[in-house]
């Protein structure tokens, strides 16, 4: 049997990889499996050397999906190097994508400009294609680097083969990271056997796929959260928490349980009051659902038109015996027709009998509303619109929500959607929701503010009880006097 060597040199080792994959060529059958997996795990303790723990905990973990969650400076972009350098490893050859959801300028700042800073310090030979943004490794493999800004993006990544793809600052992606990471990504991904990496800082929008899998941890995912700490190759009081507060965050009057201080660095999903676009709290605004059936209950609808976005229906209801608008339970579903939608609305008004519905007629929304009320004799009104009013409108409505005049359900998606809304830093109106919008339109649709509460009952025998007798009794006397013409005055005989 012949002694096998191990090769410590990398020069040897790679001169080892070649003459394996000419005979393997020649030959067409695997020949020294040995020996090749020992110069993988040489190359890949190699890179271990050069990582913090919890670096090579998440490098060596075998899950197929992986999540990190980390403040900057923990090390994020050298974890994604790095996983980008093991996977040429193993895949030679492959094609690897990296991708932000900006443009591919951010992206040349992330990825670029640091894998170029490896290439120099670890003599890789890499190859920098700059009009293409594309890395090419002496093995083949192609590294791509890509930013998806916008709902067309997924459609660029369909029909390649990817033995890793890595998409970071996962909370600044819009609506379409879903559709692309499941429809655009997982496929391409299935003929390696591929590795699917998200990475990012925690944000104050608690929705989204990537806020889900790094909060519920879903079974198939390994999820790692750093913080500054943890990364021994930062100088103490740069990772000494309570110095980094005391330095940077306290001359701004921010405690260490500020949302700031705990996103950027614990990593937590955390927001702050004022970052909020509706003031919804749900035990002030807090409904189980149930109307109470001693009132008389006017039912009104907002509608939410949507063909990408969903379509929301929104029922709600007022009383005139009650200050308060009350929502009902959300409908909301993606892709539905006119015909469909109409349908719903028609389902919802047997159910309740609205008074009245306001539409979104944004875009073509004022074609599909005239449509409906000339096919089917409905009503629908136009909601009111603009940046200028819906700033007023959200106004009044966080009005309402302070005072506890608005109620729904905690686990209403309605409910939901408020408590997920933050204001856009450039225009200070709420980010698009289609659950708030259809609530806004309710809202501006009701008449609840005409209602009055009933006073609570007096106790009997109370202070306030015999105070109000007195008060009956002396007014009735008044009253009796004058019928009698005796100007109104009360002898100690009556």
């Amino acid at each position: 049997m012949k002694r096998i060597t191990q090769v410590t040199d990398p020069v040897t080792a790679k001169a080892v990889l070649q003459e394996l994959a000419r005979r393997k060529k020649r030959s067409g059958r695997v020949l020294f499996d040995r020996t090749e997996k020992q110069v993988l795990l040489h190359e890949q303790d190699q890179i271990l050397e050069k990582c913090h723990k919890k670096q090579q905990d998440l490098l060596l973990n075998p899950s197929r999906f992986k999540a990190l969650l980390s403040p900057r400076r923990v090390g994020k972009t050298t974890y994604n190097l790095f996983e980008v350098l093991l996977h040429d490893k193993r895949f030679p050859g492959s094609m690897i994508a990296y991708i932000v959801p900006d443009s591919k300028a951010h992206a040349k700042d992330l990825f670029w400009l640091p894998m170029k800073e490896l290439n120099e310090k670890l003599h890789l030979g890499l190859t920098f294609k700059e009009v293409e943004k594309r890395v090419i490794f002496p093995s083949g493999t192609n590294v791509l680097i890509l930013g998806a800004h916008d709902e067309t993006s997924p459609q660029r990544l369909r029909g390649n083969a990817y033995s890793l793809v890595l998409l970071d600052e996962c909370k600044d992606f819009g609506p379409h990271f879903e559709e692309l990471v499941i429809e655009a990504v997982l496929p391409g991904l299935g003929d390696y056997g591929g590795t699917l990496v998200l990475s990012g800082t925690p944000g104050n929008v608690f929705d989204g796929l990537f806020y889900k899998i790094t909060t519920e941890e879903p079974q198939g995912w390994m999820v790692a959260k750093w913080i500054k700490s943890d990364n021994t190759f930062l100088r103490e009081e740069e990772r000494d928490l309570q110095k980094v507060w005391e330095t940077s965050y306290k001359p701004f009057g921010l405690s260490m349980d500020s949302p700031k201080f705990l996103r950027e660095q614990k990593a937590m999903w955390v927001a702050e009051e004022s970052e909020r676009a509706y003031q919804y709290h749900p035990e002030r605004n807090y409904f189980d659902s149930i109307l109470d059936p001693s009132k008389e209950w006017d039912f009104i609808c907002g509608i939410d038109i949507g063909k990408r976005d969903k379509m929301v229906i929104q029922p709600a209801a007022f009383s005139p015996q009650d200050p308060n608008l009350y929502y009902l339970d959300t409908f909301a579903e993606r892709g539905m027709q006119i015909e469909g939608m109409y349908r719903k609305w028609k389902q919802l008004d047997e159910q309740y009998g609205f008074v009245g519905t306001t539409v979104d007629t944004g875009g073509l929304g004022v074609m599909i509303v005239d449509d409906i009320n000339l096919r089917y004799g409905t009503n629908w009104e136009a909601a009111k619109k603009g940046s200028n009013y819906k700033m007023g409108a959200v106004e009044q409505m966080n009005n309402d929500l302070l005072l506890g005049r608005i109620k729904a359900h905690p686990e209403s998606l309605v409910a939901k959607a408020w408590a997920k809304s933050i204001k856009d830093l450039k225009t200070g109106l709420p980010t698009h929701s289609d659950e708030c919008d259809a609530a806004l339109y309710v809202h501006r649709y009701s008449y609840h503010w005409q209602g009055n509460a009933p006073a609570a009952p007096i106790p009997y025998h109370s202070l306030e009880w015999w105070q109000k007798q007195e008060e009956e009794a002396v007014t009735a006397a008044i009253k009796q006097r004058e019928r009698n013409g005796n100007g109104g005055a009360i002898s100690d005989f009556e």
